[in-house]
């Protein structure tokens, strides 16, 4: 049993949780530091390390082929003037949206949502 394995999960996930907390509590960084009795460095440390752990997790699933929802089309990625994906064409029904890296995701959230309620 690798016990620094070990110990790095359970670290991992008690500043998962605690994070979280902060989120779903609208407090801040700082409120939430004082609060803890920690720095804001070790904050920050461990945000990067959890999205780090995150983006690994994220992978494996954009590679793999999710299915198309029932009245929904898939739609290939457009490719930027240099390799980057630049622009994602959504249709639901006879709607269309199109969104970049500088669309904002919680009007995009909130768009698709009302078009998957509508159709």
């Amino acid at each position: 049993m690798n016990t620094q394995k070990v110990a790095m999960e359970y670290r991992m996930k008690s500043w998962r949780e605690a994070m979280a907390e902060r989120v779903a509590g609208k407090e801040s960084i700082k409120e939430f530091c004082i609060r803890k009795g920690i720095s804001r460095n070790a904050y920050f440390y461990w945000q990067r390390k959890i999205r780090a752990q995150l983006i690994e997790e994220v992978e494996p699933m954009k590679r793999s082929r999710m299915p198309v929802p029932t009245g929904w089309r898939e739609v290939e990625e457009l490719e930027g003037e240099q390799g980057s994906k630049s622009e994602v064409t959504i249709e639901v029904g006879k709607m269309r949206i199109r969104a970049n890296e500088s669309t904002a995701t919680e009007l995009l959230r909130k768009v698709i949502k009302v078009m998957v309620e509508i159709c």
